[in-house]
């Protein structure tokens, strides 16, 4: 008998396909919290682009901002009609699973990013502390970001296809 034949080997064929990760590994099911996250998502959208878009005098006054700065409700609309697009484009993603995880990743990338432009662009702005209404608003961004990050790091648990928006 020779060497080779009495060598076994260390590792079967089936722990090293584990080892190396080629197996793929199937949801347990449906994650329940996408109907919430969406309905939170879709109030906090629609209730800031009608805002931005309606009533920017408004949310100028909410900020406190000195009597020389009327010139920032042109800015704001054109977030609101920024904030209208990017949520269409988020929930047609959703709705036709058209790269879902990947628009919902640059989606929640650009929402952040918003949100720190805005500390730099608007909130330095504001005189005296911050109203509570102002603290609300960004705590709901917040919220936002994290529904969409977690909806794009969820996404293969998501209902499945057809879709509709609170399922």
């Amino acid at each position: 008998m020779s060497k080779s034949e009495n060598i076994k080997p260390i590792v079967t064929p089936e722990e090293l396909a584990l080892l190396m990760g080629t197996t793929k590994k199937e949801p347990s099911g449906v994650d329940s919290g996408f109907k919430y996250r969406n309905a939170f998502l879709l109030i906090v959208s629609f209730g800031m682009v009608v805002r931005l878009l309606f009533f920017p005098s408004q949310a100028l006054l909410s900020f406190g901002f000195p009597p020389s700065m009327d010139n920032m409700a042109g800015y704001f609309q054109a977030r609101g009609w920024y904030a209208l697009v990017v949520s269409l484009v988020y929930l047609y993603s959703y709705l036709k699973d058209w790269y879902f995880s990947r628009v919902a990743l640059i989606v929640a990338t650009l929402a952040f990013a918003g949100l720190v432009s805005d500390f730099f662009n608007v909130y330095r702005f504001v005189i005296g502390p911050l109203t509570p209404s102002v603290i609300f608003m960004v705590a709901l961004r917040i919220g936002a970001v994290y529904c969409m990050f977690m909806n794009s790091i969820r996404d293969n648990r998501a209902p499945p296809m057809p879709r509709h928006m609170f399922s």
